[in-house]
């Protein structure tokens, strides 16, 4: 600008042709050019805050808060501590994590866990924040607020790119409810009446109990009969018929007294035989490692067609195998959703973790297939690859734009041609360099594309 105004301050070393150079073209032209690269660049940053934000949106805006003198109000959920008691009405959304202090209902966990069926709460039960109750009313004292909870720990994780965690505390389902989920809808396509139960008692990871109609029940594994003193010798042979077939088998007794068996199918998902056909296409060993029974770990195996099997292990068994595959040189991926996985997720070369599963096996992997589904594992393993060469295409970009103003820079080339490095060409070269970065890191959207029907993993740039 004072060049325009007032072109005499400036040496005659600065004039050519009486004027002084301005530049105006020049900055206007690098502005261009270096906003064109931020924007492109803002534009791939905005699908990461649309990803926040949609989990954002799942928390409600207020709680009731249940006061000492028992009435009752709304509050903002920034004023939510913990130990208050709220009310969580049918309908409502569950405003914080913690525990069921009165009431019954079903809750509805999928947008967070993937868990299509609502899971019953009662008295001492774990909630989770941001899902909804779906019947009855519940009473809850909050445990975990603000920056605390599993969904504000998601967020995190996507803010962070899970290269630290928050920890979560979210409810580990007990193996007796899908199994007694199934029960009763079977019983219910029979038509069977569904009576109250006396003295029912659960006994974690064992079986149930109860009376009805007089008489006493016992349903569980094999280790309640043996607690109980019930003797099931004539069960063996039809129970391990059935696990051949890959179900999971509870003895019933009646009056203290062996009556019969009860099997429960956990169906293979129709997506799992193609993920480990893709999985094999690519060159991957599958191999299947479980705790359950070796008669139902083969027979599942078989169905898959996995040739190599492990069952009844334990969380340390599984940690063994994964040391000595790693020590034959192998590179080890694991994909589990128990607390029992995690030693060996947490030890894997990549840990896989379902979002089905457990807090702690997500804490112990660094990828988690947020619907459970396997064909995700490979959907993950293609965009890898995507990455990795997109990664080397845009170190290409950058050193073609930016390696040929070097010289120019240095003036290496004056002597012979009297060219100089212009500023309108370094910016020219930068924001190219930017742009071409950018604009190819893009493409990998199209990554995002499930394995045909599978679920979606996606790129954030």
């Amino acid at each position: 600008m004072v060049a325009t105004a007032a072109p005499q301050v400036f040496p005659e070393s600065f004039q050519a042709m009486g004027r002084v150079a301005v530049y105006f073209e020049a900055a206007a032209v690098i502005i261009s050019l270096t906003l064109l690269g931020q924007i492109l660049e803002l534009k791939a940053r905005s699908q990461t805050s649309a990803a926040i934000k949609s989990l954002l949106g799942l928390a409600p805006k207020t709680a009731r808060r249940i006061q000492a003198d028992g009435g009752e109000e709304d509050i903002p959920l920034t004023h939510v501590h913990v130990g208050d008691t709220l009310r969580v009405r049918p309908g409502e959304i569950v405003p914080v994590d913690g525990v069921v202090t009165e009431g019954a209902s079903a809750v509805d966990e999928s947008m967070l866990t993937g868990e299509p069926m609502p899971v019953g709460k009662r008295a001492g039960d774990k909630l989770i924040g941001a899902t909804m109750n779906t019947s009855g009313a519940l009473v809850m004292r909050a445990e975990k607020v603000g920056a605390q909870t599993v969904l504000a720990s998601i967020v995190q994780m996507v803010v962070q790119a899970q290269r630290s965690r928050a920890p979560m505390q979210r409810l580990d389902q007990g193996s007796e409810h899908p199994l007694a989920a199934a029960i009763v809808a079977a019983a219910r396509e029979r038509g069977l009446a569904m009576n109250k139960v006396a003295g029912f008692e659960s006994s974690t990871g064992m079986g149930v109990r109860g009376s009805l109609g007089g008489q006493a029940l016992a349903l569980g594994n094999t280790a309640l009969m043996t607690q109980l003193g019930i003797g099931v010798d004539t069960q063996k042979a039809p129970a391990e018929d059935l696990r051949a077939q890959g179900a999971s088998v509870m003895l019933l007794a009646v009056n203290g007294k062996a009556a019969g068996l009860l099997a429960v199918s956990d169906p293979i998902k129709a997506s799992t035989a193609q993920a480990l056909a893709t999985l094999k296409a690519s060159g991957l060993r599958v191999i299947m490692a479980t705790g359950d029974g070796l008669t139902t770990a083969k027979a599942v195996a078989a169905r898959l067609g996995i040739d190599e099997v492990h069952g009844e292990v334990k969380p340390a068994d599984k940690l063994a195998l994964v040391e000595r595959l790693q020590r034959e040189g192998r590179v080890v991926a694991m994909a589990g959703d128990g607390i029992n996985d995690a030693p060996a997720l947490a030890k894997a070369d990549v840990g896989v973790a379902m979002g089905t599963g457990t807090d702690v096996a997500m804490n112990s992997a660094q990828v988690t297939l947020v619907k459970g589904d396997l064909r995700g594992i490979a959907q993950a393993r293609a965009i890898s690859a995507e990455t990795i060469a997109n990664m080397k295409q845009n170190l290409g970009f950058a050193f073609v734009y930016n390696a040929p103003g070097v010289p120019l820079a240095a003036g290496v080339l004056f002597p012979f041609t009297g060219w100089l490095l212009s500023p309108m060409i370094a910016a020219l070269a930068m924001s190219l360099s930017s742009v071409s970065v950018i604009g190819n890191a893009l493409r990998l959207r199209g990554a995002a594309a499930p394995v045909q029907g599978g679920e979606a993993a996606r790129v954030l740039p």
